[in-house]
């Protein structure tokens, strides 16, 4: 049976005048964050038959783990008039007993206004302003010299939070609440701790001294001294029977099951890491985000490059050439095949990624760095090709850019690149033309008109979607 986790609750007392509009936002928001919100001018909240509404408010307030009292203009109904006690305020005395108890925990917010309004009641008990934005000052104020506590200066008085708006309110729960505490948003951390913590025991292992050891790791220094130039692929590559005999250990150091990823893909769909930006009115990824994407991609790279079917043979290969450098078989130097070198190693370099990106994101999770760092080896050991193909690849951005711009192949716009090839080409067709056609038979504008009408044609038939746009715009642009 699946259990049910409680969602930690919050009950909500108010003395402001416009606490019908807080009252929309504040529970929502509450809500999201993972709360069971109840308020005090409600009475749908938990109750016994045999309670009153009072009672029941009050037990419910008693069970709650936070309580949070908003103060402003309003000195509320009464609970008691004889004894200057209004709900609220006994409201707070039950939630006051409640945290006496360590049963709740009590957060106050006052009005600034409000607040700015009552530090001008004179030490005599007399008004020296105009105090009519407050109901009742002097109720007011002996209120919340009540929630101070008699001694306002110590240590154990309570302390208050002044707002003017909305967003004040929720900056100081985000504090006082650790909004973390999201029982959705914390289960979602904890499942991908699990699953980061599972991946990272694949690649390790422990030594008869209780030492936790890097399965790869004897063979890192080896793989930083191979060099395999793109001339050598295909051919062979010359390398020390020393480091040919480590380099074979990695056909027996790689995770001994398939990596897990779920929540890892869960995490990134569900955007746990994005972040709202107001000015954009969007969702802006964080570095969080990012190192979890980039880990993401390098375990699906991973699993990919080591289920290709050609490492059997390659496995077979290195434990042969392993055992005979270690033996002593093979000299000093040895030659080996350029390719199978060149997937070795790339496996090498794939199972560091991942490793270093599992590692990186459980760190940040279990708080002991403030942020994942990303730090991937190039694609390819191969000399140069790791470039050539970074060079060649678009990124998301580039392309985020070019649908909004609708650039060609996307649209009908050139791109700068496109309008600069142009430009050269019909300028060195003009210096040709000059060359070999005598001045006395065609000048430079009818050369240029030649030019433009040629360059149109070519760039209608090799850029057929940017046929709108025509040789001569593109060059007075």
């Amino acid at each position: 049976m699946q259990s049910v986790v409680r969602r930690p609750r919050v009950f909500i007392s108010s003395t402001i005048n416009d606490f019908q509009d807080l009252r929309s936002s504040l529970p929502y928001w509450l809500d999201q964050s993972g709360y069971d919100v109840q308020l005090s001018e409600y009475t749908d909240f938990d109750r016994r038959p045999e309670d009153d509404v009072f009672d029941a408010c009050f037990n419910n307030i008693r069970t709650a783990d936070h309580y949070i009292l908003l103060v402003g203009e309003r000195r509320g109904s009464w609970f008691g008039e004889n004894d200057g006690v209004t709900v609220t305020r006994q409201e707070f005395r039950v939630a006051k007993e409640a945290a006496t108890a360590g049963e709740t925990r009590i957060t106050v917010f006052v009005r600034s206004r409000t607040d700015t309004a009552l530090r001008q009641w004179d030490e005599g008990g007399r008004p020296s302003g105009n105090f009519s934005a407050v109901q009742d000052p002097g109720f007011t104020a002996d209120f919340l010299t009540e929630i101070r506590g008699p001694e306002p200066d110590s240590i154990a008085a309570r302390w208050i939070y002044s707002f003017e708006d909305f967003r004040d309110i929720i900056d100081g729960l985000r504090v006082v609440l650790r909004v973390d505490t999201n029982l959705e948003r914390r289960l979602a951390q904890r499942n991908l701790l699990d699953e980061l913590l599972y991946n990272i025991s694949l690649f390790v292992t422990r030594s008869e001294h209780d030492v936790i050891h890097n399965n790869y790791s004897f063979a890192t220094r080896e793989r930083e001294q191979v060099k395999i130039s793109s001339e050598d692929v295909p051919g062979v590559t010359r390398i020390s029977a020393k480091i040919l005999g480590r380099l074979g250990t990695l056909v027996f150091s790689r995770p001994r099951r398939v990596l897990r990823h779920g929540c890892v893909r869960d995490a990134i769909s569900k955007g746990l890491f994005l972040t709202y930006d107001p000015s954009s009115q969007g969702l802006q990824p964080t570095v969080e985000h990012e190192a979890l994407v980039a880990l993401y991609d390098d375990i699906l790279g991973f699993e990919e490059y080591r289920g290709y079917r050609g490492f059997d043979d390659i496995d077979q290969y290195f434990i042969q050439v392993g055992r005979a450098a270690n033996q002593g078989k093979l000299g000093s130097e040895t030659e080996v095949d350029s390719e199978k070198l060149a997937l070795l190693i790339g496996l090498h370099d794939r199972m560091d990624d991942v490793f270093k990106g599992l590692v990186e994101m459980a760190l940040w999770l279990v708080q002991s760095v403030d942020s994942p760092e990303v730090s991937r080896r190039p694609l390819s050991p191969i000399e140069g090709m790791s470039e050539q193909t970074q060079a060649e690849t678009v990124s998301l951005g580039e392309l985020r850019w070019a649908l909004e711009h609708r650039v060609f192949p996307f649209g009908e716009t050139l791109t700068p690149g496109i309008r600069e090839i142009a430009r050269e080409a019909e300028m060195s067709w003009v210096e040709r033309l000059r060359a070999n056609i005598p001045a006395e038979y065609m000048n430079d504008d009818q050369l240029r008109e030649l030019v433009s009408e040629v360059a149109d044609k070519l760039t209608i038939e090799n850029f057929p979607g940017a046929q709108p746009i025509t040789r001569r715009a593109l060059r007075h642009d």
